[in-house]
């Protein structure tokens, strides 16, 4: 079990590496193109083609982090190292994919589930990020997970709406858009999902630095 007392020790020392590093250069350059940008969450972000992702901004530059089948507990303390050495303006949060299963869904909690994500949410903000985007969960190929799944999304919407969050719908992810094993996007699928957040990004955070442009 991860403490609060070990992710306090583990801040700590990633705040030291970072005084001893040089860090990743090209990210750590990035004011000179605006923002910078961490996309952090789950395996389905780990396919999204960070040069092409960034080739997509003219002010901004992202850093994408995957942590395969993490769940919500999970990236709640994994997004701290991150945020620390990264130091992003805007976080992209995409989890909650691993919580939700045939096996679970009668028994699940669609509030606490919802509250959870938007608790990484505030972590991030308490680490100064000016801008938390939350990504809606993907639907799957069972039907009765993917209604479910739904539901929360819904929740997560009003919740972001709350905590003056930015989110994203992924309504054009569907069932079609997933690979063979009906949880994980196929190429196409993780196409429209990066696309969903770079449109989102330039539509709503970065529009006034592209009209100053």
């Amino acid at each position: 079990c991860i403490t609060d007392n070990y992710i306090q020790n583990h801040e700590r020392y990633v705040q030291q590496q970072c005084k001893l590093l040089p860090g990743n250069r090209s990210y750590a350059s990035a004011t000179k193109y605006g923002k910078k940008i961490l996309v952090i969450g789950d395996s389905h972000i780990k396919d999204i083609k960070r040069n092409i992702f960034n080739n997509s901004f003219q002010s901004a530059k992202g850093y994408i982090k995957s942590y395969g089948g993490a769940d919500v507990f999970e990236l709640k303390h994994c997004v701290v190292p991150s945020l620390i050495k990264q130091e992003p303006d805007i976080a992209v949060i995409h989890v909650g994919c691993n919580n939700i299963n045939s096996k679970n869904i009668d028994d699940l909690d669609k509030n606490k589930l919802a509250n959870e994500i938007i608790e990484i949410g505030k972590i991030c903000r308490e680490k100064n990020v000016q801008n938390i985007i939350i990504s809606s969960i993907f639907v799957k190929r069972n039907l009765k997970v993917s209604a479910v799944i739904r539901q929360v999304n819904d929740i997560l919407r009003d919740l972001c709406v709350l905590n003056n969050f930015n989110f994203i719908g992924n309504l054009n992810i569907t069932r079609e858009s997933l690979s063979y094993d009906g949880i994980h996007l196929s190429k196409e699928g993780t196409v429209i999902f990066a696309g969903n957040i770079v449109d989102h990004i330039k539509k709503y955070i970065l529009v006034h630095e592209q009209g100053n442009n």
